[in-house]
Order: structure tokens, then sequence, then C-alpha cells
């Protein structure tokens, strides 16, 4: 997310703080949005507040099926954050179990 939003390294955890405070990446901002206003590029977050959590990149909804996302997220796990270096592929989440899982669909804006 973090390269595709041209920004430097972010963790869930940093984005989740700059969401609930209105914090700046440079001079963007990360903002929730409405999962009836996901655009390409926009991400999916989940964090509990204390830095477990996971993201992903949306791509766009299934056309005919507007519960299916098709999305790029990292396909192993990191113990330490970085290392090994993070692969994304591509997959097909539903909207309503991410929903329920209590993510959150956010996007980088321009300076305010």
């Amino acid at each position: 997310v973090s390269t595709a939003w041209g920004i430097k390294r972010q963790t869930t955890l940093s984005l989740y703080n700059h969401v609930k405070n209105g914090g700046k990446i440079g001079e963007k901002y990360v903002s929730q949005i409405s999962w009836d206003d996901l655009r390409p590029t926009d991400a999916l977050l989940l964090d509990n507040g204390k830095g477990k959590g996971h993201i992903m990149l949306y791509i766009n909804s299934d056309k005919k099926n507007s519960d299916n996302l098709n999305v790029y997220e990292q396909n192993i796990s990191t113990a330490i954050p970085y290392e090994p270096i993070p692969v994304a592929r591509r997959d097909v989440r539903s909207k309503i179990a991410l929903m329920k899982k209590g993510y959150v669909p956010i996007r980088l804006v321009g300076s305010t």
C-alpha cells in the first residue's frame, strides 16, 4: 500500500493512527471512506489499535457479484517488520466478511 501510494513505509498501526487522529503523511492525509465509495488504490485496513492488523490494496469489485472485492495483499507473514521482503498477491475477498471483521476502507487524499 505504501509503495502504491508513493509514501514512506507505514505499519497498520501508523495508518490506523493517521485515520483516527487526522495526521499527515508528508503533505497528504489518510481518511476513512464509505464502502460504497471504494476506488482503485484505496485500501482496506484492520488494526486493533495496538499494531495487530492487516491491510489490502483495493483493485475493483467483481462486475457479476459486488460482494467479491479484488485486492492485493501480502502473502507471507513477517515476524520482524519488512523481513523477509513482503510479496503481494492478488486475491478475492468478501466485502461482507471484511466488514464483519472490522476492516475500514481508507484513502490517501491531497493536502487540505
